[in-house]
């Protein structure tokens, strides 16, 4: 049997424009999308969307960037897309890409490995009555979808705010859940871009979202901007305790701090010379307010002045830190790309715990603890799993979506859980 290689392949004619379709092994062409000559970004992700039911979440959520990246140094059309006729783009072609400059280049590179090396699935939505909360739902799973409102059935983030409200970050919009319905946003409203990845609160009851072009902030009813992150992606965004600003994690640029009291950005934390440790996957604040950052260089640990970096020689199960999170014990989890476990780190000392499944690698892309101590770890085509504190093991009746994407629980104590596919899976813990 041939190698199996993951490929993104681009082709061009003045006829047909530009031609995007992925490959599995050997001439097995498993995805494919036309788009029309000249297209802009809008244009290419609407296209996307129209056709995503032919292309892998993994392809749609991250391909943007490689139409970006070849043109990323046109500032009159920075991002339309000119490729070389019948270009093959592997993951070692973009990473040595030459006619953009490192530092612009390092925003999008993180994308290209999960996009390349994510495998190819597929699965179905799961058939179930509107996504209402009702009391004869306890302990049971429900499904949200598009088909009940929601902006698009592949989720990025999922966020509770103040007043209680349910905010849905998708690739194709914003969703806000207020009561029974769903309202939604998009560029058309005024957001810089439909991939909303961050969603937080900031002192004064704002909404902020972190898109692929920026951050909105919903001030009176409208989505406006910050000039400072125009153009630069953001995957997340911390309201920090007793409210001294907000983190913004960026794709390539580090982390920065908006200062509420004088409402000015400042970097936060940037390493030289690492662009893995500037390419941020999520950051998070601890109940002891250390604040802690994955990125595609490991983990960092920030306490005031002191750094702590953990990665592969300090015992991480991978060098790609994807989410974070903390127990009730104090306890830091810590879920990566490449590893066959998901990391417990205790002080300064890490521990692994093994998944059941057997699986060579599982991509971890959500972490969270329930009201009852326990462990609910979403990863990408191996499904959510639940830990009691002694086995690690699949959910078989949770979603039927086996790529999770989002993890979220709300202040009653409900799991939501966000998929690539098939919308939200909410699980109803404590009716309100």
């Amino acid at each position: 049997m041939p190698q199996t290689t993951h490929q993104v392949v681009i082709e061009q004619s003045e006829k047909n424009g530009i031609f995007i379709y992925g490959l599995v092994g050997t001439g097995d062409i498993r995805q494919s999308l036309t788009i029309p000559p000249d297209a802009d970004l809008p244009v290419i992700s609407g296209s996307f969307m129209k056709n995503r039911k032919h292309l892998h979440p993994a392809t749609l959520h991250y391909v943007e960037r490689l139409i970006m990246i070849r043109s990323i140094s046109s500032p009159t059309k920075p991002y339309s897309y000119s490729p070389v006729s019948n270009e093959v783009l592997t993951i070692a072609k973009v990473m040595s890409l030459q006619n953009v400059s490192p530092r612009r280049l390092s925003p999008w590179k993180r994308h290209f490995a999960l996009a390349f090396l994510a495998v190819f699935l597929f699965s179905a939505c799961n058939d179930e009555e509107p996504g209402l909360v009702y009391e004869s739902q306890i302990n049971r799973w429900q499904s949200i979808s598009e088909r009940h409102g929601l902006s698009s059935n592949y989720v990025n983030t999922i966020f509770e705010d103040s007043k209680g409200n349910i905010w849905v970050g998708t690739d194709w919009g914003l969703s806000v859940l207020s009561g029974k319905e769903f309202v939604n946003y998009s560029v058309a409203d005024g957001l810089l871009d439909n991939n909303v990845f961050a969603i937080s609160e900031d002192k004064d009851g704002r909404i902020w979202a972190g898109t692929d072009r920026g951050i909105n902030i919903l001030v009176d009813d409208r989505w406006l901007y910050f000039g400072f992150f125009y153009g630069v992606p953001v995957y997340g965004l911390v309201n920090l305790k007793k409210d001294i600003g907000m983190l913004v994690g960026t794709g390539g640029f580090g982390v920065y701090r908006y200062n509420y009291d004088d409402e000015e950005f400042g970097l936060y934390s940037y390493v030289e010379g690492c662009n893995g440790c500037n390419s941020i996957n999520s950051i998070f604040q601890a109940k002891d307010e250390t604040v802690w950052i994955g990125s595609f260089a490991g983990a960092r640990k920030i306490r005031g002045t002191f750094i702590t970096q953990f990665d592969e020689t300090d015992g991480l199960s991978g060098r790609i830190a994807t989410t974070i999170a903390e127990d009730s014990w104090g306890n830091i989890w810590v879920g990566t790309f490449e590893g066959k476990t998901i990391s417990k780190i205790s002080g300064n000392t890490i521990t692994q715990v093994t998944f059941n499944n057997g699986a060579n690698r599982n991509f971890i892309f959500g972490i969270l603890e329930d009201n009852k101590g326990n462990l609910w770890v979403g990863t990408v085509d191996n499904g959510l799993f639940h830990y009691d504190g002694a086995i690690m093991k699949a959910v078989e009746d949770g979603p039927t979506e086996k790529t999770i994407t989002a993890m979220m629980k709300d202040s009653h104590g409900n799991l939501w859980i966000g998929t690539s596919e098939a919308g939200i899976a909410l699980y109803i813990t404590n009716p309100h």
